[in-house]
């Protein structure tokens, strides 16, 4: 079957995927072993960035089939897994997923400071994932952060992995709707 054709309850209610990763993944085609790395550091708190990104990587998490593995990786300046390894993408541990992401709300990842982007996915691609889906709203303040040498680095430990790139800025209207 086609992606969503396992544990996905889509059918029949609108999707809730803005950041356009259930697309992605769509497109890749096969059993897949992915890796979301969410931003979890005190930025992402602002505005409705963190739960924009929560709800669709859970959206996400719905269209993976059983034979699909995942694991979730959420950072700022400290990376933190879900699970030691990739689990099945099945209803129970999706729902354990959900609640894991869950515990992240604005108001606990205040005091989250920094942002090291390179760190997270070095922790994704030791996984050997065939995927990697991050989502962040800013460029990295800590680790590496020059942009050429983030590249080399990640080129350089890159061996086949794709990386779906979020960069998430949500722009709250002013009260005159601007």
């Amino acid at each position: 079957g086609g992606r969503g054709s396992g544990n996905g309850d889509g059918i029949g209610r609108k999707l809730f995927d803005q950041l356009g990763i259930i697309d992605f993944l769509n497109e890749q085609g096969g059993a897949q072993k992915v890796i979301y790395c969410l931003d979890v550091s005190a930025s992402m708190g602002i505005g409705s960035k963190l739960s924009l990104s929560i709800k669709s990587i859970k959206e996400s998490l719905l269209q993976l089939d059983d034979f699909d593995k995942f694991n979730i990786v959420t950072f700022h300046s400290n990376v933190r897994n879900f699970k030691d390894e990739s689990v099945p993408a099945t209803a129970s541990n999706i729902e354990k997923a959900k609640k894991f992401l869950d515990s992240f709300t604005s108001q606990n990842i205040e005091g989250n400071i920094g942002t090291d982007i390179l760190g997270a996915l070095k922790f994704a691609l030791n996984s050997n994932p065939a995927i990697i889906v991050l989502v962040t709203d800013i460029q990295p303040t800590k680790g590496e952060i020059d942009p050429d040498k983030f590249v080399a680095e990640i080129k350089k430990i890159n061996k086949s992995t794709k990386i779906y790139g979020v960069g998430i800025e949500v722009w709250e209207p002013a009260a005159n709707g601007k």
